[in-house]
């Protein structure tokens, strides 16, 4: 059987680009976690894909109500930006 791979980095460049998008990843949380620490940050809804794929979206809000309108607030702007990621 022949595998094609589309991926034509070597693991070098893999570990390299792994630990990149990381520090990236990590400043982005330490960024909001600084902002929470100051109250500049209250409610906030938040979406990530976990290494499989699956998307997730995190809400956190100071009751029901407000989780739920982040957590849909936060779906429309995931499908928006999936829309226009397909078309490109």
């Amino acid at each position: 059987m022949k595998v094609v791979s589309i991926n034509n980095k070597s693991e070098e460049q893999q570990e390299k680009f792994w630990e990149e998008h990381q520090a990236k990843l990590l400043e982005v949380l330490d960024e909001m976690r600084e902002r929470v620490q100051n109250r500049d940050l209250t409610e906030f809804v938040a979406c990530s894909l976990d290494a499989n794929g699956t998307a997730v979206l995190h809400a956190s809000g100071c009751d029901y109500v407000t989780g739920v309108g982040l957590y849909e607030v936060g779906k429309n702007i995931f499908i928006r930006y999936m829309e226009d990621w397909e078309e490109e």
